[in-house]
C-alpha cells in the first residue's frame, strides 16, 4: 500500500524517521511530502483519492492515517513522550531528537539555535563543544543511553565559559552557599554559569542534562552515567591537545591504581617513571 506522508513543517524528526521505517517494515511504500504540499494532500484526503493510497498527516497533536490517529507504541521508551512540540523545541535547541545526520546538517549550516551558541564562545571553544557533543553521543549510544541528551549536555557544557561570574553571582550563591567562592576553584565557575544559561536562555528543563552541564568540570558525589559521559568526553575529545589529554587520563589512571593498590602493582618502575615524567 502506498502512503503519502504530509509534514506540517520542514523538520523531519527522529520520530518521523522511525515511523517511516515502521511502516516500510509493514510492507508499505512511503512518499514524503513537505509542508508546501500539506494543504493539497489534505484536500485529496477530503475529496478521496481515485487510487487506493493512504494519507498520513503529522500535526502538533500526532499522526493520522486517513483520519485515524496512529499509536506510537513501536517507539523506544525514551521517545514515547517526546512528540509534543518537538519541531519547535528543535529550532530552539531544547531537544534534538533527529537523525544524527540531520543534527550535523543543522550544525554545518548554522541553522536555528546554532548562531546563538556560537555567540557565547570563541571559535576554538565552539569547535571543542561540538567535538565533546559528538563523542558524548557515540559513548551514550554504545552504552544504550539516550544519546540526544548526552549531545545537548555536551553542546552547552562550556557556554558560560566567557560570561562574567558576577552576572549570576547571587543566583549561584543562593544554590551553592555563601562560601561558594572559597570552596570552588575559579576555573570551575563556568560549569554553574553554563547550566544557568542553558536553562534560562535555551529553555533546557531536563534535570539530567542540566546536572551533566553543572558538574562537568568538578564532578560530584553519586554521578549519573550521563554526568560521567560528559565529564570524560570533555577531557578526551579528539581536538584536545594530546599532551594535556594524556595528562588527564594519566591522573585518572594514578587514582585508580591508588584505590586498587592491593590488586594492582602500584610501585612498578615503569608506572612510577611515567608519573614522574608527566605529572
Amino acid at each position: 500500500m502506498k502512503i503519502y506522508f504530509a509534514l506540517d513543517d520542514e523538520i523531519f524528526t527522529l520520530i518521523d524517521y522511525l515511523l517511516v521505517v515502521h511502516l516500510k517494515e509493514e510492507g508499505h511504500e512511503v512518499s514524503i511530502k513537505d509542508n508546501k504540499m500539506v494543504r493539497n494532500v489534505l484536500n485529496d484526503l477530503i475529496k478521496g483519492r481515485e487510487d487506493d493510497s493512504l494519507t498520513l498527516i503529522r500535526d502538533e497533536e500526532g499522526y493520522y492515517l486517513n483520519g485515524e490517529k496512529l499509536s506510537l507504541d513501536f517507539l523506544p521508551s525514551y521517545l514515547k513522550d517526546q512528540f509534543k512540540g518537538l519541531s519547535n523545541d528543535i529550532r530552539e535547541g531544547k531537544r534534538l531528537y533527529l537523525n544524527k545526520e540531520n543534527i550535523d546538517y543543522i550544525v554545518k549550516n548554522e541553522l536555528y539555535f546554532i548562531p546563538r551558541i556560537k555567540a557565547y564562545l570563541t571559535l576554538k571553544r565552539y569547535l571543542h563543544s561540538l567535538s565533546v557533543a559528538d563523542l558524548s553521543f557515540s559513548i551514550a549510544l554504545a552504552n544504550s543511553l539516550d544519546p540526544y541528551k548526552a549531545y545537548l549536555a555536551a553542546l552547552y557544557h562550556d557556554i558560560g565559559k566567557y560570561v562574567d561570574i558576577n552576572i549570576y553571582k547571587d543566583e549561584i550563591i543562593r544554590k551553592e552557599g555563601a562560601n561558594f567562592y572559597n570552596d570552588i576553584p575559579n576555573w570551575a565557575y563556568h560549569q554553574f554559569i553554563s547550566k544557568i544559561i542553558a536553562c534560562k536562555e535555551f529553555k533546557i528543563q531536563d534535570k539530567e542534562i542540566l546536572d551533566a552541564i553543572e558538574y562537568h568540570t568538578t564532578g560530584k558525589k553519586d554521578m549519573t552515567k550521563l554526568d560521567k559521559i560528559v565529564f570524560a568526553a570533555d577531557k578526551i575529545e579528539p581536538l584536545r591537545d594530546v599532551d594535556n589529554g594524556f595528562k588527564e587520563v594519566l591522573k585518572a589512571n594514578r587514582e585508580y591504581i591508588k584505590e586498587h593498590s592491593k590488586e594492582v602493582a602500584y610501585e612498578d618502575k615503569l608506572t612510577l617513571a611515567c608519573y614522574e615524567s608527566y605529572l
